[in-house]
């Protein structure tokens, strides 16, 4: 029997927690509109993890982004390389601190569904003295992406980069007008959201789960 919800319902790290609590062997899956990532557990231990943005704790960093999809666990076992070594106290810490740094980014950034152009500085301007070659790319990269059709919210999710490196890359752009908003918002309301990321007030939307939800969850993970 699989485990399942909504992430509208349950926060990503409260299901790892439960997973961990119930000391589960298996397989998370979650899956939204615009991406699908598995994270395997031994022993209520993630050991590895991927998704369209990378895989080991950066997949995990990139999944506690997450404010939309349906998960399932499934309890099995598994065979899969081990790519993540932090414990779990150090994966949570580490990945809230990355959602917090993303939701203080996304605070000063334009709301997912406004559509990005070019501004006035070029993608052939020089980068600055402090910036090594690997943000360099990552900024290219983005300014690739921006088409004036193509939202905020759109231009993360193509990058194919975590969420933390693609809105921090934004924020530069952004700030030095190399990138700018276009005025109009997509049709559809393309919000954060939907892009599988946080609602506009920086907490992922839906209903808050009880703490009777909570115990339910538990003892549906423990009975797998």
């Amino acid at each position: 029997m699989a485990l399942t919800g909504s992430l509208r319902e349950v926060e990503p790290a409260d299901v790892f927690q439960l997973i961990s609590m119930a000391r589960k062997t298996g397989v998370l899956t979650v899956a939204s509109p615009n991406e699908r990532a598995h994270v395997y557990f031994q022993d209520g231990r993630p050991v590895h993890a991927t998704c369209d943005a990378g895989t080991g704790e950066e997949a995990v960093y990139n999944l506690l982004a997450r404010s939309d999809g349906d998960f399932s666990f499934e309890s099995a076992a598994i065979d899969c390389p081990v790519s993540i070594t932090a414990d779990m106290q150090t994966l949570m810490i580490d990945g809230m601190r990355r959602v917090d740094h993303i939701r203080m980014l996304q605070g000063d950034l334009p709301g997912g569904d406004v559509v990005l152009r070019i501004g006035p500085g070029t993608p052939e301007e020089a980068p600055e003295a402090d910036e090594d070659s690997e943000t360099v790319a990552t900024e290219r990269a983005i300014l690739a992406l921006v088409d004036g059709k193509r939202t905020v919210a759109e231009v993360v999710r193509a990058s194919a980069q975590p969420e933390i490196v693609a809105h921090e890359a934004l924020h530069r752009l952004i700030s030095r007008k190399r990138v700018a908003p276009s005025g109009q918002a997509a049709s559809g309301g393309d919000r954060w959201a939907a892009a599988g990321s946080f609602g506009p007030h920086g907490a992922a939307e839906g209903s808050v789960p009880s703490a009777e939800d909570i115990e339910r969850l538990i003892a549906r993970i423990a009975s797998l």
